[in-house]
């Protein structure tokens, strides 16, 4: 498994001390004390899901998991309250960087919203082959987000794929351990039906 163990020269050194990142959770769910309960979770009922958490336990030596944003704006607001936990974690903290497509085929959520650079890059394509007509332009990316979502899984599987070694591209994310540590918190804002900042604490 790959695990993060350092960044490479060319990483500003703040970077490379500390991250931010972004982890959303349900309004009666802290970060800071209690435990994760994996049976309590809203997929509890999908197999597939389930499983995927129990070998990423075995994994990580952990069920104690918080799953977060590298970039914030990768989250999806929806109608449905959640906390936006703001944090500045120590690199020797993050547990893992997966990628959120591998997990999302691991999981059986496919397709899903591909990362911003996918997405762009497919956009300036489709541009570059057909400049003058958009409707052959929306056909190309569909197309050619089916064929990425169609990729036959590697030999060794798609969890040989999931752990990265660092954030160096769109779509990869962290797992941290549950709880956190009190200074790693810079805030926390209600989001969805409106919105309000917390002290922090």
């Amino acid at each position: 498994m790959k695990r993060f163990e350092k960044l490479d020269d060319k990483v500003d050194v703040q970077i490379a001390k500390k991250l931010p990142l972004w982890s959303f959770q349900a309004p009666d769910f802290s970060l800071l004390d209690g435990r994760v309960k994996p049976n309590l979770s809203g997929y509890c009922d999908e197999s597939q899901i389930m499983a995927a958490y129990a070998e990423l336990k075995s994994r990580l030596g952990t069920d104690q998991i918080i799953w977060c944003y590298t970039r914030k704006e990768d989250f999806r607001e929806t109608s449905r309250q959640m906390v936006e936990w703001a944090l500045q974690v120590p690199i020797q903290n993050i547990l893992a960087f997966y990628d959120s497509v591998v997990w999302a085929r691991i999981i059986g959520k496919t397709p899903c919203t591909l990362p911003e650079d996918q997405r762009r890059q497919l956009r300036n394509d489709a541009l570059h082959h057909f400049p003058n007509d958009p409707q052959r332009r929306r056909d190309f990316e569909d197309a050619r987000t089916a064929e990425i979502w169609n990729e036959p899984a590697p030999a060794e599987g798609w969890w040989s794929k999931l752990f990265i070694d660092r954030p160096d591209r769109d779509g990869i994310d962290a797992l941290i351990s549950h709880p956190i540590d009190n200074s790693w918190l810079l805030g926390k804002t209600l989001r969805g039906f409106k919105s309000l900042s917390f002290d922090n604490q």
